[in-house]
């Protein structure tokens, strides 16, 4: 959830959200008057019990992905490693039910993460960097096992300085890797892959 940024806005749009942050400094941010929304103060991973989680010196770049730092799009040193709580998706949807939406944004460790559900929402979404392909590939063939109808890319693109958002649907993964494999000469750095489910 970080610091609740897409929390705050599904709340206000009448959402039951269930945010899931293991920095607890950083989740203290979120306000505590969401009616409608559940934080835990955990990882989720793609087993139940502890992990090492790594804190960069900004904090939206934290990861449980230890390479996330040399292969991310930014480069920078690891200020801690600690030990947080960790579940998965699957027991979550056992405790708290099948929700309508998942987002997975974890820096570089969307893998891992989806490698603990087994029970499709109607929608979910992770989100992908330039320079991880085999993750990339991995995360996109795991969610099709589950049953996808349509892929929505959301392409971040940066040329002369100036950022700008390509959006493209796609029916296969074929689709989708093909257009993660142009990332270098579309000048794209990274994106999200929304998957509807059927």
């Amino acid at each position: 959830s970080n610091v609740g940024g897409v929390t705050s806005r599904l709340v206000k749009m009448g959402y039951r959200v269930l945010a899931v942050e293991p920095q607890s400094d950083i989740s203290k941010k979120i306000p505590d008057n969401y009616k409608g929304a559940t934080l835990l103060d955990m990882c989720v991973s793609n087993r139940a019990g502890e992990i090492d989680f790594y804190r960069a010196p900004m904090h939206q770049l934290s990861s449980c992905y230890k390479k996330w730092n040399k292969y991310g799009p930014y480069k920078f040193k690891w200020e801690k490693k600690e030990s947080v709580k960790c579940t998965t998706l699957d027991s979550l949807i056992k405790k708290y039910g099948v929700p309508s939406y998942i987002k997975i944004d974890v820096e570089g460790y969307e893998d891992k993460i989806l490698d603990g559900l087994s029970t499709p929402p109607k929608c979910l979404s992770f989100e992908y960097t330039r320079n991880l392909r085999k993750k990339f590939v991995k995360s996109l063939n795991k969610v099709d096992s589950l049953g996808v109808s349509m892929y929505l890319m959301f392409h971040a693109m940066r040329q002369n300085k100036i950022k700008s958002v390509r959006v493209f649907s796609y029916e296969t993964t074929d689709e989708c890797i093909r257009l993660y494999e142009k990332m270098d000469t579309d000048s794209a750095y990274k994106g999200d892959l929304f998957c509807i489910m059927k």
